[in-house]
This record gives structure tokens, C-alpha cells and sequence, in this order.
């Protein structure tokens, strides 16, 4: 994928300028160094047969109309990750 050009604007008053003057780089990441195509199946299988417990990961489910409330929770820190269901 090609890298793309742009600009950002941060405000000095978060510090961005202090660290963009440190030589710091911001650079965004997709997936880490995961090749999708060979690990999601990889990663998929495990789940599948018990060997990823990506369950005990999830604080909470909830419905998409209680999202307001999933947010409030996580700026509280009451929960750490929720999961919306629909339906």
C-alpha cells in the first residue's frame, strides 16, 4: 500500500510539537505486522477449537441503542472492552 502525503495540525499544547521536535514519527498501523489473508484463518481456527479465549476478553455486551451508557462505562473505567450485539 502506498504511503500517503498529507499534513496534520496538532496544538502545542498537548505536547505534539515537543515530541515532533524530538525527531518522534506518527505513523498509523493496520493489523500490526499481521498478514490477514494467512493469520485471520490462523486466528479464527484457534477461537474455533478453544485455543484463543477471546471470550474472557469482553466486560460487556450491549445493544447499539446503549451505546451513550458503553461509553460513559468505559470513561468511568468500569469496563474495559463491551461488544455490540444487534438484533
Amino acid at each position: 500500500m502506498p504511503a500517503r502525503q498529507g499534513s496534520w495540525r496538532f496544538p502545542a499544547s498537548h505536547g505534539y510539537a515537543v515530541a515532533l521536535m524530538q525527531e518522534k514519527r506518527i505513523r498509523r498501523s493496520s493489523y500490526g505486522d499481521a498478514r490477514p489473508a494467512r493469520d485471520f484463518p490462523m486466528l479464527a481456527r484457534a477461537y474455533l477449537e478453544g485455543r484463543l479465549m477471546l471470550d474472557e476478553l469482553i466486560t460487556q455486551r450491549i445493544r447499539l441503542d446503549a451505546i451513550n451508557e458503553a461509553f460513559s462505562a468505559l470513561r468511568e473505567g468500569k469496563v474495559i472492552r463491551s461488544v455490540i450485539t444487534f438484533g
